[in-house]
């Protein structure tokens, strides 16, 4: 995170010796001799350091940058601190809380009664209201919101089996009544069954249940809430190292990106 947010800002991205010659010398040094030469991290990345430290680019002006919910399940991504600290370097805005820049408010607040852009809030919950001061100004340009496109499928695969209609067969079946012995019998096999079953297996399979419903619900809740945005609010969704590649590159294609919620 740290190199990805110097790129933004520095001039030089130098190694520990350049301090030991600085110090030794008591006056900063020419950085050029120590300069950081990474041929394999730059053939891996597909980017020049030089090239992109040489560059004055902001390539997050205008824009908001937030991170799909439950999307730290299924990817390694930086903390809340760092994303703040790289996205304001390269001159976006970091979104914390992709959920506040939803739109829930009735159609006499909509985006159509100021020309464009998202909705004004009246209830002090969100961008536009006057009560909101601590929240971050509406990126003119949209939000790129950090997901995998995996992710997202899933959550929408499981929103649709939610909607699908479900139609019940009906089947007649013929069972001959149990004697009050035979009922018994089958009582007390169906208790023994059970009984054998070992606490930690059962601890186990709740452990894995939840971990499952707890990952499908995450997915769920990201494609609600990319749903939930304002109409023209989202400018992209960007798979994790595309956005490295691009914050290394100093480039960022927001229609390469593309926006996979329908």
């Amino acid at each position: 995170p740290k190199l990805l947010a110097a790129v933004s800002v520095a001039t030089h991205v130098v190694t520990l010796d350049w301090l030991k010659a600085s110090a030794r010398r008591g006056q900063p040094v020419d950085e050029a001799p120590y300069a950081v030469d990474d041929a394999e991290a730059e053939r891996r990345w597909n980017f020049s350091l030089a090239r992109s430290l040489a560059s004055r680019a902001k390539i997050l002006q205008g824009l908001g940058l937030a991170v799909a919910p439950g999307v730290r399940r299924v990817a390694m991504i930086p903390t809340d601190a760092e994303f703040a600290e790289l996205v304001a370097a390269a001159g976006g805005t970091w979104l914390a809380d992709l959920g506040a820049l939803r739109d829930d408010d009735d159609e006499d607040s909509s985006s159509s009664s100021r020309g464009g852009g998202p909705p004004r809030r009246t209830d002090g919950k969100g961008p536009g209201s006057s009560s909101s001061a601590m929240m971050p100004a509406w990126p003119p340009g949209g939000v790129v919101v950090v997901a995998t496109h995996e992710y997202l499928d899933e959550g929408r695969a499981r929103l649709a089996a939610a909607d699908a209609p479900t139609t019940a067969s009906k089947t007649t079946t013929t069972t001959t009544p149990k004697t009050p012995a035979a009922a018994s019998r089958t009582s007390t096999k169906k208790k023994a069954s059970t009984s054998s079953k070992t606490a930690s297996s059962k601890q186990a399979s709740a452990r894995s249940a939840n971990d499952d419903a707890d990952h499908d619900d995450d997915a769920v809740a990201a494609v609600r809430a990319l749903r939930a945005l304002p109409p023209g609010a989202l400018a992209a969704v960007v798979e994790p190292e595309r956005l490295w590649c691009a914050l290394l590159r100093k480039d960022l294609d927001i229609q390469a990106a593309g926006v996979p919620v329908e």
